[in-house]
């Protein structure tokens, strides 16, 4: 499989899991924001949003996640192409 397609595979793998953290963080800000406003020291101030807060850290926390499924299946993805090599020759 070329570089660019694994590459590609990590890429598009953390782009939805930043777009899905996004989603939950937002909707746990909206639906839940005394979770938030209970973790963070500054969540009693009157210009704390737990709605950004929230989209902002399911957004990098998902992105993180997504990029470290997106390494694991790449890493899948090689070691089964490794394996059919050494089959087939």
């Amino acid at each position: 499989m070329p570089a660019w397609k694994l590459l590609g595979c990590i890429w598009v793998s953390a782009l939805l899991g930043g777009i899905l953290g996004g989603v939950v963080g937002r909707a746990l800000g909206v639906y839940s924001p005394s979770y938030y406003r209970s973790v963070f020291e500054t969540g009693k101030d009157s210009q704390f949003d737990p709605v950004a807060v929230g989209t902002g850290l399911g957004a990098s926390q998902g992105l993180i996640l997504g990029a470290l499924v997106g390494l694991g299946l790449v890493a899948l993805l090689i070691w089964r192409e490794i394996k059919l090599q050494n089959q087939q020759g």
